[in-house]
């Protein structure tokens, strides 16, 4: 990796803004396929960086499971960092690059999760509960006591 692609990784791929566990879950996913790919001084950038990122994830998720973020706090959150992600995807620096640059389409993929995490919170989903369109079938015991001939009594 040239040092100015370390430059750009810490100035655009920013994980102290991160907030949105989607997110993170996907740049922790590019860190592993980084991780592969990397000389040794790059191995240890990355794994540096995943270590960061799982911590990152950790404390977020603790921080709703207790209280400490409100799942409202934890929206507002979402919101301020895909409108930050959308202003640094228009900013000069990115433009510069280029929109097929790998770090213009990073930029763009965490905006497009924090929306989808944004929309999932919004208007959840109700699981569909699969109501019956017969009966439960029977167990073998019960249709043999459903099917014998039934005594009349008098």
């Amino acid at each position: 990796m040239a040092e100015d692609d370390i430059e750009l990784e810490e100035e655009l791929h920013d994980l102290d803004t991160m907030c949105a566990v989607s997110v993170i879950e996907a740049e922790m996913e590019l860190m592993q396929t980084l991780i592969k790919r990397a000389d040794n001084h790059e191995r240890d950038f990355y794994k540096d960086k995943l270590g960061n990122l799982e911590f990152q994830k950790n404390t977020i998720e603790s921080n709703v499971q207790i209280g400490i973020i409100t799942p409202q706090r934890y929206l507002l959150n979402l919101k301020k960092y895909q409108a930050d992600q959308e202003a640094l995807y228009a900013s000069a620096r990115v433009s510069k690059l280029g929109k097929t640059n790998k770090h213009a389409i990073r930029i763009l993929k965490r905006i497009d999760l924090t929306k989808l995490e944004i929309n999932d919170m919004e208007n959840p989903q109700e699981e569909e509960e699969e109501a019956p369109t017969q009966a439960p079938p029977q167990k073998e015991e019960e249709k043999k006591v459903d099917q014998a001939p039934r005594k009349e009594t008098t």
